[in-house]
């Protein structure tokens, strides 16, 4: 009894780490963001999402850590050299569980001899076994990935040029982020 009230408790906390998207971090147990400089003014930025993250908050949390890392480094605009997105997938199932019931009658005659007895007779019943769990889920985790180069003005080319300031300002009132 003790180790199926463990095994639930175990399930009810993992399903409580990832019972929602997640949100815009550093990068820890239940996802979010990563970075690494490659140059002065380059970087290649990483969101991982859980299994209740979708690819749009994915890729706007990228975009979000782009802007922010070209303002902590004194730069104003950036490009995306490079985006990359895919998805890690996972299959998660339940424990099965099963539970057995018994209706069972005898019937029959004793015969007993100076305390010493014998039966003869006949037991019939039902037996009704259910079992449940063992569902499975495919868990699909989104990956975002972005390499851009920072400027400190607009750069002459071709592409998109992003405003750090106003990417930081349109996607932090979006998620309702530092509010």
């Amino acid at each position: 009894m003790k180790t199926r009230t463990r095994t639930y408790f175990a399930i009810a906390g993992a399903l409580a780490l990832t019972a929602c998207a997640t949100q815009y971090q550093p990068r820890g147990m239940t996802g979010g963001f990563s970075e690494t400089q490659l140059g002065p003014n380059a970087f290649t930025v990483t969101f991982k999402g859980n299994g209740y993250t979708d690819f749009d908050r994915a890729t706007d949390f990228t975009l979000l850590r782009s802007a922010e890392l070209t303002l902590g480094s004194g730069f104003r605009y950036f490009v995306i050299v490079d985006a990359n997105s895919w998805q890690q997938m996972a299959v998660m199932t339940t424990p099965t569980h099963t539970t057995t019931t018994l209706d069972a009658s005898t019937t029959g005659t004793l015969n007993s001899y100076g305390g010493v007895g014998t039966f003869r007779g006949t037991t019939t019943g039902t037996a009704r076994s259910t079992t449940w769990g063992g569902n499975s889920f495919l868990i699909q985790k989104p990956r975002t990935s972005n390499t851009i180069v920072c400027f400190a003005q607009p750069p002459q080319a071709v592409g998109m040029v992003y405003d750090a300031e106003f990417v930081r300002t349109a996607l932090t009132a979006k998620y309702h982020i530092g509010q």
